[in-house]
């Protein structure tokens, strides 16, 4: 049920709602104590709101007198650090106690023997932001800076900061206002807030009159999200109340919905890849606006479950505070109705998650709901906790409505059971009843139900359904849950069921993806293979290979993929995922315009029978081999030798290699230089010739002194040379004659080498002798 939290408002011609505006809203609660020694018991308390500073001794008696043993008060931070403590002190003094009123609460409590339950709110009544501003609003009096503000956006694309009109304090119009749960400063105040409570009535768990602990902060006293807000605009006119607009797209849940994504998905392409989009950083991100489908598909289902995440963190600090304290107190989660129609925009439905870690949980449901159902639901999915609903008196449907509201609650094992508009029950003669439901529950131990039939319903289906109505007369046309619920029932003969939520929208992602290149350093322009491995869960998987935001495949293994014509680094990534789960992998590749291989000289030599190939190279990079291939024209080319290469070295190398049968005429000569990815270059191209003998003609041979070169030789030949078996050069003429005197060389087998006029080189041996 929205819970109608009073505002303080003075002169209010409507005696209804004045009356509404100066009471204190109270309602009856039933909880358990928890001990350990003996059977848990009820409680039916005053719950008492305090967001003015009046008088509650007499309904604190009331209660008691129609057999209430509890009372259950909130205490609000304003009251404390904020605005309104510091009105009290201009009223009073500045010596004035500001926990005065709930210090006598608690001691009129104590001594009619009743036990006491701890609201701690967070949020505040401000007068600055009653003021003229822009739908962004101002900071607070209390200095709540304006871009920590929950932020509503509506259904119609519009923005405005949340406030809601809080009525007015010593005759100041002030606004409720809060800031984004997201924020750091939001959290810091829990935090100091919950130790400041504590240390004032810590001292009641040692006593054992402490029944629980809990945290609220929105308009209606609750922990969760708040939908609507009354902001209007100096300027422009705005419609963003309740059901027109969904909270929270501050800054701070902006950037903290970002984090969590990154977190989740690691890499931007795996978000991409489920969500349909091209985002190229997380940082583009944005939480879904308000639609039809605001939490459908799969950017709304992370919305919603970051939304979730961040009601469990809040709690979890809250815990945390509360247990270093002492961890006897029970800590327990406040919602409104976790199955409603307000339970979507609320952020309630995983109820279980956000309270998995509390001692209890409380819903408030509205009068017309089915109770049985809620309690149910409750004890299912967080089994052995505190469960509490809060029964609302309504004066049209009479005190029956609300002793059957009360009733089923606790009989489907709920310890506590509270009533908004205790005055107007009182009023309406509703004393007798609240007796006697008192007599007949609070006075006997609390059994918890032993269901016979169980039944379940997704997540994701009460989402898309928007929620239930739970009208026990009239339910064909409602929720899943609530008729899977009523059929398992109906089959327990109306007894108590369990109702399990099945959380379909977490997805536990068992996956993990490597990808690899064939060639992580590839010439530019050439071709690479990209395969993927798989670990965990790999079957039904599509993939996707991008390259800066471009698929450029789809397959698990892409072959021939012709890298960038560009030098450069070049990010290739992997996405591979099915049913909600995707996982990326990076692979960088550099591509160069670098040749494996630095050749210095390549020179082809033609000797008597064969041709000697010679190179050198000063630099090596992942080298394989050298091809060395001949051709007779230059058209076609046929290996005729290999060389292994060195891999890699920044010296000097030198290789050789001998064709022993070379053609007849032109030889041409290249050298492959391969990689080891196989990319390739070529060398340039060496020339001999064999087809004329007359180009290399002499005699004598064997010779004693000399050497004549016939006429065609001569003609020619560029330079002569006579090498000797070692390869050294002992005679050399770049001018030659006809006659080369070898008289004073030792006798021995020689080379004579004649380079021709077109470069080609030409060798025979030659034998010197006496």
């Amino acid at each position: 049920m929205q819970k109608m939290l009073q505002t303080i408002r003075a002169n209010r011609s409507n005696p209804v709602l004045a009356k509404k505006l100066f009471l204190t809203i109270i309602f009856l609660n039933v909880i358990s104590f928890w001990p350990k020694a003996q059977a848990q018991q009820r409680y039916l308390g005053l719950s008492l709101v305090n967001e003015g500073n009046w008088n509650s001794m007499k309904l604190i008696e009331q209660a008691h007198d129609v057999g209430c043993n509890a009372v259950f008060l909130s205490m609000q931070w304003g009251m404390v650090n904020g605005y309104i403590s510091r009105v009290l002190k201009q009223q009073y003094g500045d010596d004035y106690n500001v926990w005065q009123m709930y210090d006598d609460q608690i001691a009129k409590a104590r001594s009619l023997g009743m036990k006491i339950g701890i609201n701690v709110a967070i949020s505040t009544g401000d007068n600055v932001t009653h003021s003229y501003s822009d739908r962004y609003g101002i900071n607070t009096g209390d200095g709540w800076l304006k871009e920590e503000r929950i932020l509503n956006v509506g259904y119609d694309g519009t923005e405005a900061v949340f406030q809601k009109y809080g009525g007015q304090i010593n005759g100041v119009n002030v606004q409720f206002v809060m800031t984004s749960l997201a924020a750091q400063s939001t959290r810091d105040r829990i935090v100091d807030f919950t130790n400041k409570v504590l240390e004032r009535y810590g001292y009641l768990q040692d006593t054992g009159e402490l029944l629980y602990i809990d945290l609220i902060y929105t308009r209606n006293g609750e922990g969760e999200y708040e939908i609507g807000t009354d902001k209007y605009h100096y300027e422009q006119p705005t419609n963003l109340r309740d059901n027109n607009s969904l909270s929270d797209y501050s800054q701070p849940m902006v950037r903290g919905y970002r984090a969590w994504l990154a977190a989740k998905y690691e890499k931007i392409q795996s978000l991409n890849f489920l969500w349909g989009t091209n985002y190229r950083s997380f940082n583009e991100v944005s939480p879904k606006r308000p639609s039809a489908t605001t939490f459908t598909q799969p950017d709304g289902t992370d919305w919603y479950l970051y939304r979730t995440q961040v009601l469990k963190e809040v709690n979890t600090i809250f815990k945390n505070t509360v247990k270093a304290h002492d961890s006897r107190i029970k800590a327990i989660s406040h919602h409104g109705s976790v199955f409603d129609k307000l339970s979507l925009g609320r952020t309630t439905f995983s109820f279980d998650e956000i309270a998995a870690e509390m001692d209890g949980i409380k819903i408030n449901d509205d009068f017309l709901y089915d109770h049985r159902f809620a309690i149910d639901l409750l004890r299912s999915n967080l089994p052995g906790k505190l469960y509490i609903n809060e029964a609302g008196f309504n004066a049209s449907l009479g005190i029956a409505n609300f002793i059957a509201y009360a009733t089923e609650s606790y009989s489907h094992g709920a310890q506590m059971v509270s009533c908004m508009f205790f005055e107007n029950l009182l009023s309406s003669g509703g004393g007798p009843a609240v007796r006697q439901l008192a007599d007949t529950w609070v006075n006997q131990p609390v059994t918890t139900p032993t269901p016979s039939n169980q039944d379940s319903f997704t997540l994701s289906n009460i989402i898309q359904q928007n929620g239930c109505v739970t009208n026990r007369d009239s339910y064909s046309g409602d929720c899943d849950a609530y008729k899977t619920w009523m059929a398992a029932r109906n089959g327990a003969n109306g007894a108590p069921v369990n109702i399990l939520l099945n959380n379909d929208l977490k997805v536990d992602c068992q996956l993990s993806i490597t990808g690899s290149p064939s060639n992580s350093n590839p010439r530019v322009g050439t071709m690479i293979n990209l395969s993927s491995a798989c670990a965990g869960d790999c079957s039904g998987l599509t993939y996707r290979w991008e390259l800066n935001g471009t698929q450029v495949g789809t397959a698990a293994n892409l072959t021939d993929v012709r890298v960038s014509s560009v030098p450069g680094t070049y990010i290739y990534s992997v996405t591979a995922g099915q049913g909600g789960c995707a996982k990326t992998s990076e692979v960088v590749v550099t591509v160069t315009d670098v040749l494996p291989v630095t050749l210095i000289a390549f020179k082809a030599t033609a000797r008597e029978n064969h041709v000697s190939l010679n190179w050198s190279t000063a630099e090596e990079t992942n080298s394989s081999h050298f091809e060395i291939q001949r051709s007779a024209a230059g058209d076609k080319w046929h290996v005729v030798g290999s060389v292994e290469a060195a891999n890699a070295s920044r010296e000097k190398i030198d290789y050789d290699a001998v064709d022993n049968a070379p053609l007849i005429g032109t030889n041409l000569y290249r050298l492959k230089m391969v990689d080891h990815d196989s990319t390739f270059s070529y060398s340039k191209i060496a020339r001999v010739v064999f087809d004329s003998p007359d180009l290399l003609s002499f005699y004598p041979n064997p010779a004693a002194d000399r050497l004549q070169l016939t006429e065609t030789a001569l003609k020619n030949a560029a330079s002569v040379e006579l090498l000797d078996q070692s390869g050294k050069t002992v005679l050399k003429s770049s001018k030659p004659g006809s006659v080369i005197s070898i008289g004073h060389l030792p006798a021995g087998m020689y080379v004579l080498q004649i380079t021709g006029r077109d470069d080609i080189v030409t060798s025979r041996k030659v034998a010197i002798g006496r």
